[in-house]
């Protein structure tokens, strides 16, 4: 549920467990080089803007991002789709299998799994699953500064522990599509708690720490669609640079690991 403007629950920050401790050295070593990698372009997001009073929950997207308002027009469409197709999604593969650094985010738990459905990375799109949500893809394809867009669909009791996005390039969008009435899910971000709300969108900063409280008995899925997050000009210069190199490593691995799964189910 998606709580509306100013009723926000402010809480005491998260302390979950430190998963990254369990992850293999190669692992750490990985994570360190992608750390050093966007160096450069995080602190340029740090100085072209207000950066330690920038909101971590906008509970009104459209107002950040206009075009945004098209998915929660169309939201019984996109429901729809979702539901004629979820057969499919609901064996998409884990997280960790279409991006190995979440692996200690995702835990190979198959009976708790956190599973992707990926649309979209910084423009090379997954024609494999955009056929089954084609009027969803459509409506995407209508949204400037796109950085990529899947469907997250958390298992009964999957929780996801603390952790904040690497990247400062991007805004994270959440269109809840199935929430379950019992016992629902919920987000805790810099301190507030969010609930979803079928239909309802809600914008995130993810470079906050975060986490997701998971005690039902029932799927939780959102479509997840991030956005070049708003600058000045060289914020912009330095996010075109960093997309373009992102395109050719990282959206390429991920739509090669997507197809390679599509292979094995």
């Amino acid at each position: 549920m998606a709580q509306s403007l100013d009723q926000s629950t402010n809480i005491d920050p998260p302390r979950g467990k430190n998963w990254s401790a369990d992850l293999p050295w190669h692992s750490h070593l990985k994570r360190s080089a992608i750390k050093a990698f966007l160096w450069g372009p995080n602190e340029l997001f740090r100085r072209s803007l207000d950066w330690d009073h920038r909101p971590a929950i906008v509970w009104d997207a459209a107002s950040v991002f206009p075009a945004l308002s098209l998915l929660e027009q169309n939201f019984a469409l996109i429901q729809s789709e979702y539901r004629s197709a979820v057969r499919d999604i609901e064996i998409a593969p884990r997280y960790h299998e279409v991006d190995p650094r979440q692996r200690g985010l995702s835990e190979p738990d198959e009976a708790r799994s956190w599973r992707v459905f990926f649309l979209e990375a910084l423009g090379r799109k997954i024609d494999s699953n955009r056929k089954l949500l084609p009027q969803t893809s459509r409506l995407l394809d209508r949204i400037p500064n796109l950085f990529q867009a899947q469907l997250s669909r958390l298992e009964p009791g999957k929780s996801v522990p603390r952790h904040a996005g690497p990247y400062n390039g991007y805004l994270r969008y959440h269109l809840a599509l199935e929430v379950p009435r019992a016992e629902p899910p919920y987000m805790i971000i810099a301190g507030q708690r969010l609930d979803w709300i079928e239909g309802k969108g809600v914008l995130i900063d993810d470079t906050y720490d975060h986490e997701v409280i998971n005690m039902c008995s029932q799927p939780r899925t959102v479509l997840i669609v991030d956005i070049d997050r708003p600058t000045n000009f060289a914020g912009r210069l330095g996010a075109r640079a960093i997309n373009f190199i992102l395109k050719q490593t990282y959206a390429r691995w991920v739509c090669k690991n997507v197809e390679g799964a599509l292979l094995t189910n």
